[in-house]
C-alpha cells in the first residue's frame, strides 16, 4: 500500500494506492460486467415487447450499478401504437464504453481522502477511514436486522 499526504491550510489530503484493492475492486468490476453481459445477451435473444424490454433493462440497470455506465445501449424506435408496444422487438444493440473502462481501469485500488484532522501520519489517517467504514457498515446491518419494521409507523 502506498500512502502520501498533502497539507493545505487547514486540510489534510491523503492518496492510498493499494494493490490488494486494485485486484478487489477489478474482481468485482469484472463480476458485475460479465452478470450485465449475460443478462443482455439474454434480453437480445428473447426479444420482448418494447414496454417489457424497457423494465427488464431497468432491472438489470440497478441489479448492475455503477457498471451500467461502462455499457452502451442502443434501443430500437419506439413502437407508435399500443399494439405495436405489445408485439416483439428486434434492433437492440449494446457494446462497450472502452474509454470509460480504461478510466475506470486508472482509478480502481486509489482513493483521495480529504480530512480535517491534524494527524501527520497518513497511514493512520487511511486506518481511521477503514475503521469508520465498517462502523457504518456494521451499523446499517445491525439496524436494519434488530429493528422490525412496524408498518403502522408507515401510514
Amino acid at each position: 500500500m502506498q500512502v502520501k499526504l498533502l497539507s493545505q491550510e487547514e486540510e489534510l489530503f491523503v492518496l492510498v494506492q493499494s494493490q490488494a484493492r486494485v485486484s478487489k475492486e477489478r474482481a468485482m468490476r469484472r463480476r458485475k460486467l460479465k452478470q450485465l453481459w449475460t443478462r443482455l445477451k439474454a434480453l437480445r435473444e428473447q426479444r420482448p415487447s418494447y414496454e417489457t424490454l424497457l423494465m427488464k433493462l431497468g432491472a438489470a440497470k440497478a441489479e448492475a450499478g455503477r457498471v451500467w455506465s461502462l455499457v452502451e445501449v442502443a434501443l430500437p424506435e419506439a413502437p407508435r401504437s399500443k399494439k405495436a408496444r405489445q408485439q416483439r422487438v428486434s434492433g437492440f444493440e449494446f457494446g462497450l464504453q472502452k474509454k470509460k473502462l480504461r478510466e475506470v481501469f486508472k482509478r480502481e485500488g486509489r482513493y483521495l481522502l480529504r480530512t480535517n484532522l491534524k494527524e501527520t501520519d497518513p497511514a493512520k489517517v487511511w486506518e481511521f477511514y477503514l475503521q469508520l467504514v465498517e462502523v457504518e457498515e456494521a451499523f446499517k446491518n445491525w439496524f436494519f436486522w434488530n429493528y422490525p419494521v412496524d408498518f403502522h409507523w408507515l401510514v
